[in-house]
C-alpha cells in the first residue's frame, strides 16, 4: 500500500500524502509542494459514506503557489491590460469628482453645471470606448486563468480521491487500522 503519491501542479513537483486516521474514522491527506511547503488536511475522507470533503482554501492556496498557468507573456499582458484600466478609471473618476461638486446659482450656474455634468458624462462614454479591448482582454485572460486554476485543483482531487481508494483497499486495511 502506497501512502502517498506524486503529482505535478502547472509542471512543478508536488506529493500527496495520507495522514493518521482522525478519531471520527475520517482519513486525511496532506499536499507537500515545493521546498517542502505543507498544507496540511486538504482532503478528508469519510470512508463509511465515502464522501471526500475538501479545504478549498488551502487546495486554492497549494496550486496559486505554482503560479497561474498562463505564463510570463500573458501574466504581463494582464497585468498591463489591468494596470493602464486601473489609471484610467483614476483619472476618469478624479475629473468627474471635479466636475460633479460644483454647485451652480441661478440660471447661469445651472447651466454650468449642467454643461459639466454633459462633459462629465461624455469623458466616462470615451473612456470606456477607448478601454474596451483591453476590458475585453483582461476579462479573457482572467477567465482562462480561472480555469487553469480549476482544472488543476480538479486533477488533485483526483489524484486525492485515487490514493484514498487505493488505501482502502482490502490489501491495505492492516495498514490503516488505529496505533495502539
Amino acid at each position: 500500500m502506497s501512502t502517498e503519491k506524486s503529482i505535478t501542479i502547472f509542471n512543478g513537483p508536488a506529493t500527496l500524502i495520507l495522514g493518521m486516521p482522525l478519531v471520527t474514522g475520517h482519513l486525511t491527506m496532506s499536499i507537500i509542494g515545493q521546498e517542502r511547503v505543507a498544507w496540511s488536511q486538504v482532503f478528508t475522507y469519510d470512508p463509511a459514506s465515502k464522501i471526500m470533503d475538501t479545504d478549498q482554501e488551502k487546495l486554492s492556496e497549494a496550486v496559486l503557489s505554482y503560479g497561474t498557468g498562463l505564463g510570463p507573456v500573458l501574466s504581463s499582458l494582464m497585468f498591463i491590460s489591468n494596470l493602464i484600466i486601473g489609471i484610467v478609471n483614476f483619472f476618469v473618476s478624479l475629473i468627474r469628482g471635479v466636475l460633479g461638486n460644483v454647485v451652480g446659482i441661478g440660471f447661469m450656474g445651472i447651466a454650468i453645471v449642467l454643461l459639466l455634468a454633459l462633459i462629465s458624462l461624455m469623458i466616462s462614454v470615451y473612456a470606456f470606448f477607448a478601454l474596451a479591448p483591453l476590458i475585453l482582454l483582461s476579462y479573457a485572460l482572467r477567465s482562462m486563468k480561472n480555469a487553469r486554476l480549476r482544472e488543476q485543483e480538479s486533477n488533485i482531487s483526483r489524484e486525492a480521491m485515487a490514493l484514498f481508494s487505493e488505501a482502502l483497499s482490502p490489501a491495505s486495511a492492516p495498514m490503516l487500522a488505529p496505533q495502539g
